[in-house]
């Protein structure tokens, strides 16, 4: 098999395990509070990457920026995203939302890295902004859903921009060479270390263990 091959089979793993949030949300917030929920699944994504790096020799030193993108990438994303679920926004509008990180990224790109939009582009953006300004007041007025909930997967989704914004500054450097299940193993370490304590002192790391809760 072609390392080529390899790396996508991983990549295509990673994607599928750090996407597996929004179900787990669905399943898994009925019988436990978001920090504790994110925190059993960190704990066991953390054990499951330890286990692949070490079968494949594959450790690595981290650096900052390993730490940086795991911060923004897992915890401000998800605990944005579980905690707009816990405060009654629905899975729909919570993805519509986050699934604005292109156009969010095609607004700042010109004006934070020097990118040229032609006017299609400019319109194609403004249709984006104004259609999801709409479904909000809709989605807000169906869920009475407080107004400021919303605010929640919009910091998700800034969280995703400043990552993709940051990997553009650095185009042309050296890439980063740490393979896809070390830099999940530091990055789901650093997660779970900043979710105890809140699990613990916010929610009294309280769960309901059932069926759901196991397979979320």
């Amino acid at each position: 098999m072609s390392s080529y091959a390899f790396i996508r089979r991983d990549e295509v793993l990673f994607l599928l395990l750090w996407s597996s949030g929004y179900i787990g949300a669905k399943f898994g917030l009925p019988h436990a509070g978001t920090y504790t929920l994110l925190f059993l699944r960190y704990v066991l994504c953390v054990a499951v990457a330890a286990f692949i790096v070490s079968i494949r020799g594959d450790w690595q030193r981290p650096d900052i920026s390993t730490f940086i993108t795991g911060f923004l990438a897992h915890f401000v994303w998800l605990v944005a995203i579980l905690k707009a679920f816990e405060f009654g926004i629905g899975a729909g509008a919570a993805a519509l939302i986050a699934a604005m990180q292109p156009v969010l990224m095609g607004f700042l790109a010109p004006l934070l890295l020097g990118e040229k939009n032609n006017w299609l582009q400019w319109a194609g953006i403004a249709v984006g902004f104004v259609g999801v300004i709409i479904f909000i007041g809709a989605d807000q007025r169906a869920t009475e859903a407080a107004l400021w909930v919303y605010l929640l997967p919009m910091l998700a989704t800034a969280s995703l921009t400043c990552i993709t914004l940051s990997e553009r500054r650095r185009a042309g450097r050296p890439a980063c060479t740490m393979p896809v299940f070390t830099a999940l193993f530091w990055q789901g370490l650093l997660t779970a270390t900043l979710l105890l304590p809140l699990a613990i002192f916010d929610e009294g790391f309280a769960a309901t263990i059932n069926g759901e809760l196991i397979f979320a």
